[in-house]
């Protein structure tokens, strides 16, 4: 989970999450996890992503991409079992 607010995402603003094993390569889609696609205007929402964590995981990546304009901030990022 996550607390996400956005201003003038005038594209798409997402929240990302992505599980990787040693052979994946870090810019890749690794071996799961998923997204939430984000736009427009809002104010401070709470975002969940549920994922599979296979067992050749080797690490989690959280992060946010912006496509073009606007801005998303985030706040509380939670990683539970």
């Amino acid at each position: 989970t996550a607390w996400t607010k956005g201003r003038g995402i005038d594209a798409r603003g997402d929240l990302w999450i992505r599980v990787q094993g040693v052979d994946s390569p870090g810019d890749g889609p690794g071996i799961g996890g998923g997204w939430i696609k984000q736009s427009g205007d809002f104010d401070w929402t709470s975002s969940e992503i549920v994922f599979d964590v296979p067992e050749r995981a080797s690490e989690i990546n959280v992060g946010i991409g912006m496509m073009g304009h606007g801005t998303l901030w985030l706040d509380d990022v939670r990683i539970e079992p």
